[in-house]
């Protein structure tokens, strides 16, 4: 549409807002922006004057409120507000839907946008889900459309990420959700895409990372070299608690590959971090979890110090072992011993 746009107001008088600006008599399709909020609805009657010098420059009837900014340019957005200035009352529920976005909506707040009563609203989306061009969940309401975006982003989110990285797993769940969906949305949305999507096979679920159903980790034959490394010098250290420098540096061959293959030990769970920056393979956590949890039961609970004399180590690893314990809840603190969180917890 033809934009009035201008000082004080956002308006100037029809002929002198450039080429293409309606001229005096005409009517035009116009997107208004106002100074103050004010309050009004579609169908009411409005008129526009300038401040100075008083006088009316034009009017006209409200087809939409709350639109998004559009530009006359856009030839699509242009058609999208022209065919709603005929449409029926299910359009216009349908497109108020939409400008939701991933936010989704509701019967009320479509009431009051729409200048229609509650029950006329919901028996529009009851016909319009039936028609397939909205969705409910869980009271909330989403266009298709944005439905189906949300699915490629999905897809076009992680088949990038599997060419960027494909020796991980996945992508972390957590990051697929941030780059696909992005802030703003209802995690009612991007849940049931996701559930979906699952369940026709498309992604899989892996633990803490999803990775599309097609895609299978490769190794090239020096990171597969740099991860049997690592792994093995990860488990020979037994209780010496490695940081990950330490652990890189003794891996040999080229630096980016081994954080690579390091990562994927993290990935794994092969490689545990007991301690900020401290690190024991999972075989040697398990072996302790045994040890702590055969010891408890035998004697009611175990201490730093016991622990420590047990496995002949030094009392550092035995403090961070144990606080990882606590930490995932296989161990409970009381006082200076610790006793199992489930009587039957085993490694």
């Amino acid at each position: 549409p033809a934009c009035l746009r201008g000082d004080r107001g956002g308006l100037r008088p029809p002929g002198a807002a450039g080429p293409g600006a309606p001229g005096a008599g005409d009517t035009a399709l116009a997107q208004l922006r106002l100074e103050s909020p004010i309050v009004t609805a579609r169908g009411d009657p409005f008129v526009v004057r300038l401040y100075s010098p008083l006088r009316t420059v034009g009017g006209g009837e409200v087809i939409q409120t709350r639109a998004p900014r559009r530009r006359r340019r856009d030839a699509e957005a242009l058609a999208e507000v022209a065919s709603l200035e005929h449409s029926d009352f299910g359009t216009l529920a349908a497109d108020a839907v939409r400008q939701a976005a991933a936010a989704g909506t509701t019967a009320e707040e479509l009431a009051r946008r729409l200048a229609a009563t509650r029950p006329r609203v919901e028996e529009r989306l009851k016909e319009l889900e039936g028609q397939g061009r909205v969705l409910s969940i869980r009271g909330r309401v989403f266009h298709a459309d944005v439905r189906t975006r949300l699915e490629e982003a999905i897809r076009h989110t992680l088949t990038a990420y599997h060419a960027a990285h494909p020796w991980r797993r996945g992508m972390p769940r957590e990051e697929l959700k941030v780059r696909s969906f992005g802030g703003g949305g209802d995690d009612r949305l991007y849940m049931l895409v996701a559930e979906d999507l699952e369940r026709k096979g498309e992604v899989v679920t892996d633990g803490a990372f999803v990775r599309l159903g097609s895609h299978t980790p490769a190794l090239a034959p020096d990171e597969a070299a740099a991860h049997r490394r690592l792994a093995a010098a990860l488990r020979q250290t037994r209780f010496g608690l490695p940081s990950r420098e330490e652990l890189l540096a003794g891996a040999g061959g080229d630096r980016a590959v081994a954080e690579r293959m390091f990562q994927t030990l993290l990935d794994d769970g092969l490689a545990v971090e007991a301690t900020k920056d401290q690190f024991l393979h999972r075989e040697v956590l398990e072996e302790v979890q045994r040890i702590v949890a055969g010891h408890i039961r035998q004697h009611g609970d175990i201490t730093v110090a016991t622990l420590r004399d047990v496995l002949g180590t030094s009392r550092k690893f035995a403090l961070a072992v144990l606080e990882y314990l606590d930490t995932v809840k296989f161990t409970r603190r009381v006082g200076d011993k610790r006793v199992l969180v489930h009587a039957d917890s085993r490694a």
